[in-house]
Formats: structure tokens, C-alpha cells, sequence
């Protein structure tokens, strides 16, 4: 990941609003155009965590609004069950369409046994408040000399009647001792009172972890909503993980059923650009569907239809995916709402239809310096080369000029042109040559300045700067 360094002390003010004077009012206000959103989106940690052990949490932390947020940002873990910080840690940033990975290590030494909760959360004031924190349960156990754990259950939360589930289980040995016998697992339907079937684990080593899987063949099985349990057999020497439940709905088979399954396009386009919307349709129900039927796109925001399509016929259990090309030229920035529906008339009307959204935004031009390799030291009198990294960060491709200056104590040290400007996304490195004859050495080192003054919608980094130490000969 690409960090830019912002600097915004008095000496970058000077130069940027007293000497040059070419960039926008930094006092001007264009917030109304940014959407800012930075998003928990993604924790990673183990199920099971042993008392006294320590355990991994991952964080992903998105940018996924339209600027570049050069804040710091912090972000904390809270055992909500014990009200115990687990931790926190800053990130200096991100930039659009980014993500940083923060991993905290979680030591359970003192921590109550049993399910906890665990919140992460960020301090961060944006627009989008239900994704700046989440939960996520871990069950912390005492380590036994003989554990077997049923750990994690995988399986889809339904199933018509007549199908088959496919349920996968994960056992593992929490253990002090690796385990040598046979373990019995179980699948049992406690709605119905029937043992679905039992399988056999030969052994078992310490920490190890094997995946089970039963194959759930539901035609003789009641409608409505099934508690499932697992367990296994072993007798060990902590009963609170030999066994879990979950819940799967067995749903009524129906002779014809055309599906909106999922509807897909970018979460964030840019006003003027074309855009994909990916329609997936179904066919669940038993009758093969041979007459044509047609599946509307709809932007239920403005009210207009983006698109429709025929499909001319879809067998029993079969899919297709439908494109449709979303032209947002006379939007305007904003959260739109993308419904597509079917006018096939069949004997499931709850799933005719499906939405998503998107966030519509204006294009943003920003040409932004980048990292500055330079010395920290250079003997008095020798030349100093500097390597200056100029970014096109923006979404638009720039070809005027592009003019960087290098200053040092507000006087003009050089200045380069990148002639043909820069394609979006692209960058290109500049070097420059600082001459420290007669400069004075010894501390506090000299600030090196270096700006563009391409007009762009970001101002906060047009400049950068680095710091050299001249030492005597």
C-alpha cells in the first residue's frame, strides 16, 4: 500500500500561500463533493481460543468513500463480555479504494471462560456509520488434558425438499494429549428425532483439526425451520465444545420457480462512466421453464429503467447471468438503489425480484507528491540527489504540463516539467540536484520542499517534504 507524507507546518503554508500563491484558497470549502467512509470490513479470528493462550485477530480496515483521508485513525478491540480492552492501534490514512491489515495479538490469560464478544471498532467521523464497527463471537475454553472440540459447522441455512444438504464439520483435538482412538461424530435432526448419520475420525493429534462431511438427503424430511445438532462420542475431559447446533429451513419444492438470485455492479461509480450490472437468474423449482420471459433492470432512484433482456427458456435447476450496461452520463452524486425483477408468473413470487446499491460520485482529478527518497546526511560542498515520486491519483487522465518546484527556505532551488502530463493511475519519478556549497552544517537539518501546482481537487498533497543534515568536510 502507497502512503503520501502531508506536510502542514508554517513553512509549506508560507511557500504554498505567500510565494506562489497558484493553488485554490486552502480555506475554500469542497466537502460537499466527498464521501467519506472507512469501513470494518473484514475480522479474522480463531472460533476456539484456549484459556491462558494467545490468539491472532486480524482487522481489515477499508477506505470506501471517494477521498484520500490522511487523519489518523484509530481502531480498538473490546471484550465486551469481560469490558476489557483487548487493544489499539493508529493507522496514519488511507487512501481511496485502500485497505490496511492491523493484527492484535490477544493474550486470554485472566479472561473468564465461555463465549465472548468482541467488538472493533474506529474513531473515525464519516458518513457511513453502521460499518465503523462489528462483533464477532470467540468461545474461550480451558485447555483439558482431553478435548475434542466440535468447532466450526458449515452449511447453507436452506434447502428444498427432495434436495441435499451438504454439511461440513470441523473437529478438533483442544487437547493436552494427542488422541489415538476412534471418535464418533453424529448428525442429529432434533426437529424430526431421526440420527442422520454417524462417522468415524481415526486419531487425533494435539491442536490438529480434521473436516468431516454429511451428506443431508431431505425427502422424507418435514417443512419448516430443523435444528441440527453434532457431537461426538469421546469422552474428554471438557464437555462445554463436544457439541453444536445450527438452524436450516427445509423449504417447500414448487412445480415453477424463476429467481432474481443476486444482483451485482461496483460499489462506487464514477458520474459519466458506464458500468456492468451482473443479474443472476435461477431456476429452483421442479418444471423446466420453456416459454420466454423477460428480466427488467430498474434504477428505482431516479425511476427510469436501465435496461431489460429476454430469456427464452430456463431449465430445473439451472442459472444464467444477465449484463446490463448502466450509462450514469445525467446522474447526479448520490446512493442509488438497482432493482432488476422477472415477469415470468410462477408459483413463488418472493424471490421475483432483487436489489443492490451503488454510490454515485463526480470524477476527481488529483496530482499528488509522493515518497521522497533523499539522504539523511551530505558533506558541505557535495551534491544531494533527491528522487521525487509525482502520482496521478484521480480518476481523470491529465495532459497538460505538470511543474514541481523545489524550494529550501522559501527560495527556488529548481524546477522541473512533466510535459505530457500523467494517465490516471500512472506516476513517473523526478530527480533533483541540491548543491550544499556554503551551506550551513551542522543541526537542525534543511527542509527540501517540493510542490506541483497543477490545479487538482485534493490540495492536502500538492506538497511534501524531506529534511537533509549538512556535515562538515
Amino acid at each position: 500500500m502507497r502512503k503520501i507524507g502531508i506536510l502542514t507546518g508554517i513553512l509549506i503554508a508560507a511557500v504554498a500561500c505567500d510565494l506562489f500563491n497558484n493553488n485554490p484558497d486552502p480555506d475554500s470549502d469542497n466537502s460537499s463533493d466527498e464521501h467519506h467512509d472507512i469501513a470494518i470490513h473484514e475480522i479474522n479470528v480463531p472460533d476456539f481460543i484456549v484459556t491462558g493462550s494467545e490468539a491472532s485477530i486480524e482487522v481489515i480496515l477499508e477506505n470506501q468513500g471517494n477521498s484520500i483521508l490522511n487523519d489518523t485513525i484509530t481502531v480498538s478491540v473490546l471484550d465486551k463480555t469481560d469490558s476489557v480492552s483487548v487493544g489499539s492501534q493508529e493507522v496514519s490514512g488511507i487512501t481511496r479504494n485502500d485497505t490496511t491489515v492491523l493484527s492484535f495479538l490477544w493474550n486470554t490469560e485472566g479472561f473468564s471462560n465461555g463465549e465472548h464478544t468482541l467488538t472493533i471498532s474506529h474513531n473515525y467521523e464519516d458518513n457511513v456509520e453502521e460499518n465503523n464497527s462489528e462483533t464477532v463471537e470467540v468461545m474461550i475454553n480451558e485447555r483439558a488434558e482431553f478435548d475434542v472440540a466440535i468447532s466450526q459447522i458449515n452449511a447453507a441455512n436452506f434447502v428444498t425438499q427432495g434436495n441435499t444438504l451438504e454439511v461440513e464439520v470441523v473437529v478438533r483435538n483442544s487437547g493436552f494429549e494427542d488422541i489415538t482412538g476412534t471418535i464418533g461424530i453424529t448428525l442429529y435432526d432434533e426437529t424430526d428425532d431421526i440420527t442422520i448419520r454417524t462417522q468415524s475420525i481415526n486419531g487425533l493429534n494435539r491442536d490438529e483439526e480434521k473436516a468431516v462431511v454429511f451428506d443431508w438427503e431431505t425427502s422424507s424430511s418435514s417443512l419448516g425451520e430443523h435444528t441440527l445438532r453434532v457431537s461426538h462420542n469421546y469422552s474428554d475431559n471438557n464437555q462445554a465444545d463436544n457439541a453444536r447446533t445450527f438452524a436450516v429451513s427445509v423449504n417447500e419444492q414448487v412445480e415453477s420457480d424463476i429467481a432474481i438470485a443476486h444482483v451485482s455492479t461496483a460499489d462506487t461509480v464514477i458520474i459519466g462512466t458506464e458500468v456492468d450490472v451482473e443479474v443472476l437468474v435461477q431456476n429452483p423449482g421442479e418444471a423446466d421453464i420453456t416459454e420466454s420471459f423477460t428480466v427488467t433492470l430498474n434504477d428505482e432512484s431516479s425511476g427510469s429503467t436501465i435496461g431489460s433482456q429476454s430469456i427464452q427458456s430456463l431449465s430445473s435447476g439451472e442459472e444464467t447471468t444477465l449484463t446490463y450496461t448502466w450509462q450514469t452520463r445525467n446522474a447526479t452524486a448520490g446512493d442509488y438503489s438497482i432493482t432488476a425483477s422477472h415477469n415470468f408468473d410462477d408459483d413463488n413470487s418472493g424471490n421475483n425480484s432483487q436489489s443492490t446499491t451503488t454510490y454515485l460520485r463526480d470524477a476527481i482529478l488529483d496530482i499528488a507528491i509522493g515518497k521522497i527518497e533523499a539522504p539523511e546526511n551530505v558533506p558541505e560542498g557535495d551534491i544531494a540527489t533527491i528522487e521525487v515520486e509525482v502520482l496521478n491519483l484521480g480518476d481523470l487522465d491529465v495532459t497538460e504540463s505538470i511543474t514541481v518546484r523545489f524550494t529550501h527556505h522559501g527560495a527556488q532551488e529548481g524546477q522541473q516539467t512533466i510535459d505530457n502530463g500523467l494517465t490516471a493511475g500512472s506516476s513517473t519519478l523526478l530527480i533533483f540536484n541540491w548543491d550544499t556549497e556554503g551551506e550551513q552544517t551542522g543541526s537542525p537539518p534543511h527542509p527540501l520542499v517540493f510542490q506541483h501546482f497543477f490545479e487538482d481537487d485534493f490540495m492536502e498533497n500538492n506538497s511534501d517534504s524531506t529534511r537533509i543534515q549538512v556535515d562538515e568536510l
